[in-house]
């Protein structure tokens, strides 16, 4: 593997960085441009799938009208990429300069528009056409990683990151599954070696419905969480569940507060004019992250992450509107609960809460809540 070497060698390739003579050379040698949707150039393997969870961005058919959000890739002679643009406005964005050699491939990463300091390397080593290892600086933080394969095709990937400010190190492996014609299925980020414990990360839309897959989300969701919820309740029934959710993962598992009639007697509202203040889940002492356990459900949140079209705000309020009134009935159903029962949901900003609130709350229980200054108006 050579790890400690090979990250020798990048350091010292980013201390040095490119004088602007060689710079020149390298755009000189340019002899055809290509254009794409940010993300498509990426010199690190399924780098772009890994960290956004979606399928690489295409090649445009010819250049833009504007530059926002396009990669501007220049080609040498021997069709080598030498030099990539990735523009975020017409004049501002990074140039990244490659140098190849019989390995290697080797980006160094500079402004458009500003001061020419150094940001990033990329360096990637090749053997016999496959991708071997690579290095990734970025200021402080070293990644290193291993490329495994299988039938000529990348089976796993180790990574080692290094944190020098905190002087942490961290590994984390990915694992690949290709379906039988040789195309990407899934990619999963080990979370556990021992159990087995996985994160998936990318999963092809191939051969499944949006809409049937949300339909069984929310089949699959309810369940699991109104388990969970269950098992958070100490002796005392269910007064009331908070679920948090992020607004730009909208399918992945939510975070809950389970709140006992005592402590919603308890809470105060102390003259505060932000019901976020009062019911925001985190500040609730059972609050707790939740964990899908099912590998079909896993799946199926991977997928909609990725390929669900997401229209705003409204619509994830609509989403967890609907499965805050299927967990409550299913809590009905399978917990001890007060008769009064109620949830709501709400962003982790809180943004969306008091309009959550407002719809998912029983009338009389939200004019009770005022009277008692729960819910400020």
């Amino acid at each position: 593997m050579r790890r400690k070497e090979r990250t020798v060698e990048a350091k010292k390739l980013f201390d040095k960085g490119l004088s602007q003579a060689e710079k020149d050379e390298i755009t000189g040698s340019v002899t055809s441009w290509r254009w794409a949707a940010r993300g498509y150039h990426q010199l690190i393997p399924f780098d772009y799938e890994r960290s956004f969870g979606t399928g690489r961005p295409k090649l445009l058919g010819e250049e833009p009208k504007e530059r926002d959000g396009v990669e501007q890739a220049g080609y040498d002679s021997g069709q080598k990429r030498v030099l990539l643009c990735t523009w975020l406005s017409d004049k501002i964005g990074w140039k990244k300069y490659c140098r190849h050699t019989s390995e290697s491939i080797c980006s160094y990463t500079y402004s458009c528009d500003g001061p020419e300091e150094l940001k990033t390397l990329h360096l990637l080593w090749e053997k016999d056409g496959l991708p071997e290892a690579a290095v990734k600086i970025l200021r402080d933080t070293v990644v290193f990683e291993e490329y495994l394969h299988e039938e000529g095709r990348i089976s796993r990937i180790d990574i080692w990151k290094e944190y020098h400010r905190i002087d942490e190190e961290v590994h984390v492996p990915y694992e690949f599954k290709y379906d039988e014609e040789g195309s990407l299925e899934s990619i999963a980020r080990i979370m556990d070696e021992e159990t087995g414990r996985q994160e998936i990360v990318y999963k092809s839309p191939k051969g499944h419905s949006i809409p049937s897959l949300k339909r069984a989300y929310l089949a699959s969701m309810t369940e699991e969480l109104a388990r969970f919820i269950a098992s958070l309740a100490k002796e005392a029934p269910i007064q009331a569940v908070g679920i948090a959710y992020e607004s730009y993962q909208w399918y992945s598992p939510p975070s809950v507060a389970v709140i006992s009639k005592k402590e919603l007697e308890g809470l105060g509202g102390g003259g505060k004019s932000d019901p976020g203040e009062i019911w925001n889940p985190v500040e609730f002492e059972s609050y707790e992250d939740f964990e899908v356990e099912g590998a079909k459900l896993v799946e199926t949140i991977a997928i909609l992450n990725q390929f669900a079209p997401k229209s705003g705000d409204a619509e994830i309020k609509e989403l967890y509107r609907t499965l805050g009134k299927k967990v409550k009935a299913r809590l009905a159903k399978t917990a001890k609960v007060e008769k009064d029962l109620f949830v709501y949901a709400t962003d982790l900003e809180c943004s969306h809460l008091r309009e959550n609130f407002e719809a998912m709350v029983p009338k009389g229980t939200l004019t009770r809540l005022r009277k008692a200054g729960l819910f400020p108006e």
